[in-house]
C-alpha cells in the first residue's frame, strides 16, 4: 500500500472570502490524481460511511484527455466518480482511495496504451475493502476495461456498455429559436454555427456531441452528462465520425446538444446529424470560456434545462483537463454528502486569467441577472493554486459581488 490519503475533505478544502460576501471553497490535492481522489471523497466521504453504493469507480489516465471525455456518462450510470492514474503504474493516492472508498470493481476507460496492463494487474491483485478501508471483503478488486482502438471508438464502447436504457430524455424546445447577430441559430449560440432551425417537440432521448480534438467543451458539458444521463459522443470536427453515427442510431437518439462553434463541430456535422433524423441545438460561445458560459445559461434557463436547485457554480481551469473532467460529480451534487441540484461547471481561461466571458457572467449571476434568475454567491473551485490562483478566485468573487 502507498501512503494513506486523508479520510476527510477538510485537508483539501479551503474557504476564501472577500468584502463582497461572496465565498469560495477549493477542493484540491497535491497532484491531479490527488485532486480526483479529493473530489470523490468530497461527495462520498469514507469516514462517514457514505462510499459509492455500487462499490465501483471509473479510472482513466492522468496524462491525456481523450478517454476521459466520455467517462462521466459511465460514472453517472455507476453512481460514482472518476479516479486518475499514470499509464505505467498505479499512483499511491489512487490505490489508497480505492481502499478507503470500499471499491470492489474498477472500470478502466481506455486501452492498454492509456492504462497499462501493469496497472490493471496491480489493481486486480489488491484486496477489496468495505467502505472506510478497514474491513476486508475477502475478495480482490475486479477490473473491467472498456476501450476501442481510437478515442471515438472508446466513446462508442462506453455508450454501448451503458446501453440505451439509461439515456436521459429532456424537453428543450425553447433552446432552438432565434438567429444571433453572427447568423448562427439557437438561443444559446453566440457563433455563426448552425443548429436545427425549428424546435423539436416533446421530451426526447438526447445525447451530447463534442469534438474529440480538444477537451474543454466536453468538460463544461460533463455535468449535463452526469446529471441528465446524456451520453457524450465524440466526433471529428469536420465530418461526423462513423462511431458517433453508430452510437446515435444504436441508442435511439432523437435530439442532440452540439457543444462549441463551427470550428469545434462543423455545420457539416450538424447536417449529417439531421440526416439521421436528429434535431440539433448548438450551445456555443466565441471561445471555450464563452461556451461554458452559454452552457450555464442553457442549464439555468427555462428555455433550456431549467435547473433551479443549485446554490452556486463550480469552476475549473480551462487550459488543463484533469480537475474538471473528474469533478463532474461535484457539480452534479452526487452522493449522500454535499447533495444539491446540479450546478454549472465553468472554465477559466488559464490559472491566472478568468477571461471576460466568465467575469461578465459572474457579475450578472451575482445580482440574479443570469438567464435562470438565480442570485449566486458561492463558488467551488476544483484544483489547487497552480490550477486556479488565489488572485483568479478573488477576481471571480469580486465579479459575483459587484
Amino acid at each position: 500500500m502507498g501512503t494513506r490519503f486523508p479520510r476527510t475533505s477538510s485537508d483539501v478544502t479551503a474557504h476564501v472570502a472577500v468584502p463582497s460576501l461572496a465565498t469560495a471553497a477549493r477542493i484540491a490535492g497535491a497532484t491531479a490524481d490527488a485532486t480526483a481522489a479529493a473530489e470523490l471523497a468530497h461527495q462520498f466521504p469514507p469516514g462517514a460511511g457514505t462510499c459509492p453504493g455500487s462499490a465501483s469507480v471509473v479510472l482513466v489516465r492522468d496524462s491525456s484527455f481523450p478517454d476521459a471525455l466520455a467517462s462521466q456518462y459511465l460514472a453517472s450510470f455507476l453512481g460514482t466518480g472518476t479516479l486518475l492514474t499514470p499509464t505505467g503504474h498505479l499512483s499511491s493516492v489512487t490505490e489508497t482511495a480505492l481502499r478507503d472508498e470500499g471499491i470492489a470493481r474498477v472500470y478502466i476507460v481506455g486501452g492498454s496504451l492509456a492504462v497499462s496492463t501493469t496497472v490493471a494487474g496491480a489493481i486486480g491483485s489488491l484486496s477489496a475493502y468495505r467502505c472506510g478501508g478497514t474491513v476486508a471483503r475477502g475478495t480482490t478488486v475486479q477490473v473491467t476495461r472498456i476501450a476501442g482502438r481510437t478515442a471515438y471508438a472508446t466513446a462508442q464502447a462506453v455508450a454501448a456498455f451503458v446501453g440505451p436504457g439509461f439515456v436521459g430524455r429532456v424537453d428543450m424546445g425553447g433552446a432552438y429559436g432565434g438567429v444571433n447577430p453572427a447568423g448562427g441559430t439557437g438561443a444559446f449560440n453566440a457563433t455563426a454555427g448552425t443548429g436545427s432551425p425549428a424546435p423539436a417537440t416533446g421530451t426526447l432521448r438526447t445525447a451530447i456531441v463534442v469534438t474529440g480534438a480538444s477537451f474543454q467543451d466536453a468538460e463544461s458539458a460533463s455535468v449535463i452528462s452526469y446529471a441528465e444521463h446524456l451520453p457524450i459522443v465524440l466526433t471529428d470536427p469536420v465530418s461526423l465520425s462513423p462511431q458517433a453515427a453508430a452510437t446515435i442510431t444504436a441508442l435511439g437518439i432523437r435530439q442532440v446538444v452540439v457543444m462549441g462553434g463551427p470550428l469545434a463541430v462543423s455545420d457539416a456535422v450538424v447536417t449529417q446529424l439531421e440526416d439521421l433524423g436528429v434535431s440539433v441545438v448548438r450551445v456555443a460561445g466565441t471561445d471555450y470560456t464563452g461556451t461554458a458560459v452559454e452552457a450555464a445559461d442553457f442549464e439555468l434557463s427555462t428555455s433550456g434545462l431549467g435547473w433551479t436547485a443549485g446554490s452556486g457554480f463550480v469552476v475549473a481551469r480551462g487550459n488543463g483537463y484533469a480537475d474538471g473532467l473528474a469533478g463532474a460529480l461535484v457539480a452534479a451534487g452526487a452522493g449522500a454528502v454535499h447533495v444539491h441540484g446540479p450546478e454549472p461547471l465553468l472554465l477559466t481561461e488559464t490559472p491566472v486569467s478568468v477571461g471576460p466571458s466568465l467575469r461578465g457572467f459572474l457579475a450578472e449571476a451575482g445580482s440574479g441577472g443570469s438567464r435562470g434568475g438565480h442570485a449566486v454567491a458561492t463558488l467551488t473551485v476544483l484544483g489547487g493554486r497552480l490550477a486556479v490562483t488565489t488572485a483568479a478566485v478573488r477576481t471571480m468573487l469580486n465579479a459575483l459581488g459587484s
